[in-house]
């Protein structure tokens, strides 16, 4: 069945995010991409044969362009909810994540996660600012980072 195994991949994270991190599922991913390489193959021929003048194909190049955004949305749903989970692990165990934590994630989400931005204090809240953001929280809510050394409080 189309996209199933995109929407599959969801259902997997779905269960699991009770508090642990799934293994990042690259065998799923990497058949959903091949899916959607075949798709968007088959979809190419279909769109030079209606231009060259054959009728008829254009409901079929629908439903597989259909498939392809199904499978790019849950594929984008599943990187995204990872890397929320992941944010919040990161908040509650600091800057070292546990090993069965770390051991679940693959490289570029170990890198996406270690890649943090500057803090400093305003008025008695801290600005986090990252890549053209800026976030405030209140003090009592990120010391303890502090004195982990996760953040660094800047005076200006």
């Amino acid at each position: 069945m189309l996209a199933e195994k995109a929407l599959e991949l969801l259902r997997e994270l779905q269960r699991t995010l009770d508090g642990s991190l799934p293994p990042y599922n690259e065998d799923a991913i990497r058949l959903i991409l091949e899916e959607m390489k075949a798709l968007f193959e088959q979809n190419q021929k279909d769109v030079s044969a209606t231009v060259a003048g054959e009728n008829g194909l254009f409901s079929g190049v629908q439903l597989r362009h259909s498939a392809l955004e199904r499978n790019k949305r849950c594929l984008l749903a599943y990187l995204y909810n990872r890397l929320e989970h992941m944010k919040k692990m990161r908040w509650e165990f600091g800057s070292v994540l546990p090993p069965e934590v770390k051991f679940n994630m693959c490289e570029p989400e170990v890198r996406c996660l270690m890649d943090h931005g500057e803090f400093e204090t305003q008025d008695g809240n801290i600005l986090l600012l990252k890549k053209n953001s800026q976030h405030f929280m209140l003090r009592s809510e990120c010391e303890h980072l502090i004195r982990q050394g996760i953040l660094e409080h800047i005076v200006h």
